[in-house]
Formats: structure tokens, sequence, C-alpha cells
């Protein structure tokens, strides 16, 4: 097993390119870059000419290529889930296992069978979810029955699809940009893993975007339910420029900075100076958050009618991440709104601590669980936040990435 593997991570998100470039070495992983660009190819989380999101993601590479002096030749990818299906199956399964006894391998043979599910023309299979397994006595667990006596058990599973046409895009550019993918992930899975170390929990993650708002609702740490809006926080931002005649940088810089989700907590201080028509005059932070909590009632309240109750009567924990979550109160709007207990999610790590890049931070485990890497036992000494920095790294160290330290707890 290799102890020194770099590994570089992919994103198409809020309206950019974004490339992860880091090493696994000693047990650790060194983050040494994120590297991030815009590009006219993409509308929004939308692909909307293949050739310019090559040229950037080209130059993206070059760029990388020279900072840190490697090639880059393959990637882990994290796919879309915009245009996701998910629908619900059932597939029995024999018991190979000696004594009837099911084992990892059985297991592995019904998720083989799932990965086989018919599903319509045009769309392809990405992730297989199991729900819950019953065995023959009726017995039905939210676990996977290993050890358990049984000849044949049946899998509850949600089966997760995207159009080929999307998947062959970016078949095509990866391959435009003489890369390879190592593994690929879906970001709804991405967002978990961002948020939670644990893989188990009931709990449900709100994605604020720039062009999309999703609410992914997981029991057992699988995902359950899906709500997706075409329609995010970029929306909000328009409003406010329109409104008041400015810029839309300057609109987001209000917004992500001064904008409140929750109007009466905000304070009457001016913080822009306005001229419409020769007529000056001053806005209010108070002001700016009427807009902006008008805006986000709309958009909460209609991916909270989609739930069908469900955080309502399970009282699951929702975690607020993406571009929007900087927005100050916003976990204490949606609290207002839906009665659950609600935190906004930030990396621990250095370097890509913002809740927008929660996905990011995702990946990038996933990846590291991929590289089979977990077994390996940490040398280094942890400091308290269990974050490693070069500093503080008391044994003597032959990587060439020094910006950042994950180490195996981290991950």
């Amino acid at each position: 097993m290799n102890r020194n593997q770099i590994f570089t991570t992919l994103e198409l998100i809020d309206g950019q390119i974004r490339l992860t470039v880091g090493e696994f070495f000693n047990s650790n992983f060194y983050i040494y870059d994120v590297f991030t660009s815009s590009s006219k190819g993409l509308a929004g989380e939308q692909i909307v000419d293949e050739k310019e999101v090559i040229d950037t993601l080209n130059s993206l590479l070059a760029l990388a290529r020279r900072k840190i002096e490697i090639d880059i030749n393959s990637v882990s990818l994290c796919l879309p889930s915009y245009s996701i299906t998910i629908s619900e199956r059932t597939a029995t399964s024999p018991v190979n296992g000696k004594n009837s006894l099911i084992t990892q391998t059985d297991i592995d043979n019904a998720i083989r069978i799932a990965y086989k599910s018919r599903v319509e023309e045009g769309q392809e299979i990405i992730e297989v979810i199991p729900i819950d397994f019953t065995v023959d006595n009726h017995e039905t667990h939210n676990f996977v029955p290993l050890g358990y006596r049984s000849s044949t058990f049946k899998i509850r599973y949600n089966l997760l699809t995207l159009p080929k046409e999307l998947i062959n895009t970016y078949k095509r550019i990866i391959k435009a940009c003489n890369l390879k993918v190592e593994y690929q992930f879906l970001d709804t899975i991405c967002l978990y893993e961002g948020a939670f170390s644990e893989d188990d929990l009931d709990i449900a993650v709100l994605d604020l975007s720039r062009f999309t708002t999703r609410l992914n609702i997981y029991r057992k740490g699988r995902l359950l339910k899906y709500i997706s809006l075409g329609e995010g926080v970029e929306s909000i931002i328009k409003e406010v420029a329109t409104t008041y005649n400015m810029e839309l940088a300057q609109a987001r810089e209000l917004v992500l900075v001064n904008g409140n989700a929750r109007s009466e907590l905000a304070s009457d201080y001016s913080i822009y100076k306005s001229e419409i028509n020769g007529r000056v005059s001053y806005l209010s932070e108070r002001e700016l958050s009427k807009i902006i909590e008008a805006k986000l009632n709309a958009l909460l309240e209609q991916v909270l009618s989609e739930t069908n109750n469900l955080l309502f009567k399970d009282k699951f924990e929702v975690v607020i991440c993406g571009y929007g979550s900087e927005i100050k109160n916003l976990d204490a709007k949606f609290y207002q709104l839906a009665k659950v207990e609600t935190s906004v999610a930030k990396s621990n790590v250095l370097g890509i601590t913002k809740a927008n890049n929660i996905q990011t931070y995702g990946l990038i485990k996933l990846t590291y669980n991929n590289l089979g890497q977990k077994g390996y036992k940490n040398l280094q000494i942890e400091n308290e936040n269990d974050i490693i920095t070069n500093e503080g790294n008391k044994e003597k160290k032959f990587s060439n990435f020094d910006t950042l330290t994950l180490n195996e707890d981290d991950l």
C-alpha cells in the first residue's frame, strides 16, 4: 500500500471549478492548496459550454502543477445532485455463508444485485444506499445483520441515478483534460461526510448554495429524502442589488457580511449610502435584513412544505452549510420556522474552515477512506484541536506539502 500518495479532488460548485490538492504521508493528509476559478461555461450548477469548462480546468491544472511541481493525472470527482432521481427498491438475496450465517460476502452480493436494477432509459445508477435488512424470521434491522442465521434476506435500498448525458458530459471534460477519475461521489454524500464524523446519525443537512437550496435528510447516515429548489442565495443578492441600484459585488458583500436572517436582531446603523435619481439615502442593517428575511422565508418555507412533516415529526437536527450559510442568524431563522435544533457546520481544518467548504472536506474524507489508509497508526503528536501544524510536528517530515496537516482523527 502506498504510504506517500498524492490526491486531487475536483468539484464544480457555485458556478466555479475547485481543485484541492494534497498528499497522504506518515498517516496524515497534507492539504497543499485549493485552486478555484469561475468559468463562463457554467451557468449556476449547469454546464452550458463544455469547451469553456475544459479551458478553465486546463488553466487551473496548469497553475496547480506549476505551484506544486508534480503531475496531476487523476482526480476524485464530485458529481452534482441537482438532477438526481431517488427510487426505493427491494431485492432478495441468498445466504451462502457456512451454517446460513450472513457474511460480508453475502451483503456485497446483495449490493451487487442492486446495482444491476433496471432503471429508466437515459438514467445511470450512481449509488446504492441500503435502508434496512429483513431476515427469515421477519425481523427488520436498520444495520447490516452480519452473523445472523438466515437462508435468505431482503434488502430495502434507495437507488440514486443521474442522467447519462450529464455523466457523459463530465466524462468528456475529464478525458479532454487528459485526466482519469479515480473515485466519484455524489455531492449529497460529500455534504454528510464533511459535516459529521459519525456514520449513523439521524440528521438533516440544509445546503444554501448560490444557485440552489437543498435539504438532505439522513437516517442512520443513509440518504432518506432529498429536496432541491433551483434558487439559492444569489436570488437574494440580485434582489438587494435591484432594490438599491447597486453592483452585484456590492450587494453580495452586504448580504454575506452585513445581512441578518432575523431582521429584528439587526442594528439600525447605516451600512450603505444609496443614490437613486439624484436622491441620497442611507441603508440600515435592519432595512437590508428585512429583504433578506423575506426571501429566506419564501425559500425555506417551500423546502419545509416538501418534507411531509418529517422534520417536525421525528425532530431531526438540522445542520446548515453552503455559500449562504455565512448570513448571520440563519440557524435561528430555520429554528423559528421548523422548531428543530439547528446549527451551522464549519470544518475545523485550517484553510477550509468556511461552511461553504464542508462539501470539499467531505470529498477529501471519502477519498481518504477509499485509499484504504485508515489502518495506519498516527505517529505524530496531536494538538488540542486535533489539527497538526508544521510548527507542532515533532517528527522529521519529508513531505513537500507544508500548508496544513489533517491527522487520522480529523478524517
